[in-house]
């Protein structure tokens, strides 16, 4: 059994971390990372979907895939997103639906996976050692998480366009996942309105 909670950004650099284990903790498999996406855009629902994406990406490649997998996560909007049975043209224009739709498309090649919410931040009122083991892991994903954000190193080069994507829009070295109007906007308008505003004020 697996379990992943993906961390929700701090600031406007978001970081993630997913985990996989069992329940007696016996083994664990850990990575930490970066979201490429501009800042000033960025959301929590950008940065987890982007961590699941590369955790399921990752379960894809191996043996895994065929083993009984849990994931667990406290953004319990994204875990109805991706436990949708169909989806509308609405949802196509929706934030980080590319994201979405990878997903579940190599969620099809496992044997047998589910996705459920679990409430983040338990230890607030509960000791760590007396939670579950899916809220101790949320736990764990969000400290790491953190720490990356503060000793991580950022990549130095864009990340490669989504599975599946026909097309994947660059502004400023960011991949552009969500706001695209507002995006375009902002490059082609933004230098020319400050000074504008310079020169006026």
């Amino acid at each position: 059994m697996m379990w992943c909670p993906i961390c929700r950004p701090i600031t406007g650099e978001a970081t993630y971390n997913w985990r996989i284990t069992t329940y007696d903790k016996r083994g664990l498999i850990s990575k930490s990372s970066f979201v490429d996406s501009n800042p000033t855009y960025m959301n929590s629902y950008g940065g987890e979907m982007a961590g699941l994406n590369d955790l399921i990406e990752w379960l894809h490649a191996t043996d895994l895939r065929r083993k009984v997998i849990k994931i667990v996560c406290d953004n319990e909007s994204r875990v109805k997103a991706l436990n949708k049975d169909t989806f509308s043209l609405v949802d196509l224009d929706k934030a980080e639906f590319d994201l979405i739709r990878d997903i579940i498309t190599k969620l099809k090649d496992f044997n047998d996976i589910t996705i459920e919410w679990v409430r983040g931040h338990q230890d607030d009122k509960t000791p760590y050692d007396d939670l579950p083991i899916e809220s101790q892991l949320n736990i764990d994903c969000d400290a790491a998480a953190k720490r990356h954000l503060v000793e991580g190193t950022k990549p130095k080069y864009p990340a490669k366009p989504i599975r599946g994507s026909r097309a994947t829009l660059y502004l400023s070295g960011y991949m552009v996942t969500t706001d695209i109007n507002d995006q375009i906007q902002m490059a082609g308008q933004s230098k020319k309105m400050l000074n504008y505003a310079a020169d006026k004020f």
